[in-house]
């Protein structure tokens, strides 16, 4: 009964190895939650750096405006906040 235990043995290996490929290929095609969260926080992230560049952008533009003879001490001292 050597070819009987050497069969078994073969089709236990082989189905290891193709339900490893299987599972490896499942878990490569369909998203995890992880990665169907991730292009959201991208986007809030995003957003979040653009108000406050916006916020920046205005305060330093009515800082040259209120300036009047020293403009770049007035950057300066925004800078500093």
């Amino acid at each position: 009964m050597y070819y009987d235990d050497e069969a078994r043995r073969f089709n236990f290996v082989s189905g290891l190895v193709l339900g490893a490929v299987l599972g490896t290929g499942l878990a490569l095609l369909l998203p995890s939650r992880e990665r169907l969260r991730k292009p959201r926080r991208i986007r809030d992230s995003a957003t979040a750096v653009r108000r406050g560049a916006g916020g920046r952008l205005a305060r330093t533009r009515a800082a040259l405006r209120d300036a009047g003879p020293n403009p770049l001490e007035q950057l300066r001292k925004l800078r500093r906040r």
